[in-house]
């Protein structure tokens, strides 16, 4: 049943009863009435268009007004009715409470908007469940992809950097891949390797130990100071001993050792004064 039917008194002409539908270009939405006369002996279709409107519903109120007056005209072929009303309609603005009812309700419209309201319910459901399924690893996932490091946190002291690809770091949940720096020193070999560890991300700090990875504390924050220092050397040997004259001063000691290959721990060590004994 055509919608506002029970609005329009019963069609009496020997011609097919007018038409209505609603035309959309460029985003313009007009009413359109088709009237059937008889002409000659033969039926012929007009047809009437609205003026232009921004709304589907405002269209489908003009078309309606226009139906009506083709049923009041009845089968008047110069449309005298349907031609005034039409004049009429260029200087109507409908309101809120004139688009309400079931005479501007469109069919194709409530069933876009109900499909749009579903879709959009059904977005939001999937995303709810994408939120609650997201586990925490997912997120550091995230994070490690990124090009650059979590700047959350910074470390404590100089001398941190970004491991390498080959650096072994810490597995540690919580904790993205992508935001470790690591602290070397020299192993027994001489070789550089990372042992202290921290995290841009959490700002928590881990030692390298035999069982693993041991969180420790925030490291002492190194301070300069000025001083005056005077370099020199001595030769104390025993009395039971020879006195040779080998003592050396050696300011670059890290290097030597590097070099030597030959670990030298107590460079490790705060220190003012290194003797070495042979």
């Amino acid at each position: 049943r055509t919608m506002g039917e029970d609005d329009r008194p019963k069609w009496t002409a020997d011609v097919p009863e007018p038409e209505i539908s609603i035309d959309v270009e460029d985003g313009v939405y007009r009413a359109e009435l088709t009237n059937y006369i008889k002409k000659g002996g033969r039926v012929k279709d007009i047809r009437v268009r609205g003026p232009a409107r921004t709304s589907r519903k405002e269209a489908k109120k003009d078309a309606v007004e226009l139906r009506k007056a083709a049923f009041k005209g009845g089968s008047d072929p110069a449309l005298f009715h349907v031609r005034a009303r039409r004049k009429e309609l260029e200087s109507v603005k409908w309101t809120t409470e004139d688009l309400q009812g079931k005479d501007v309700e469109d069919e194709a419209e409530l069933a876009r908007e109900r499909r749009e309201r579903e879709e959009q319910k059904k977005k939001e459901e999937d995303k709810k469940k994408k939120e609650e399924v997201l586990s925490h690893g997912e997120v550091l996932a995230r994070i490690a992809a990124a090009d650059k490091p979590s700047d959350a946190h910074k470390a404590v002291g100089p001398n941190w950097k970004r491991p390498g690809t080959l650096t072994q770091l810490p597995n540690i949940a919580g904790h993205p891949a992508n935001s470790w720096f690591i602290h070397e020193k020299q192993d027994s070999a001489g070789k550089y390797r990372a042992w202290l560890f921290f995290n841009s991300f959490t700002g928590k700090y881990y030692a390298q130990k035999d069982t693993g990875y041991l969180q420790v504390g925030v490291p002492n924050a190194p301070q300069d100071y000025p001083i005056s220092a005077r370099v020199g050397s001595a030769n104390l040997a025993s009395k039971a001993g020879k006195k040779l004259g080998m003592a050396v001063v050696l300011p670059e000691l890290h290097k030597t050792g590097f070099l030597l290959k030959q670990p030298l721990e107590f460079l490790d060590k705060p220190a003012s004064l290194f003797v070495l004994c042979d």
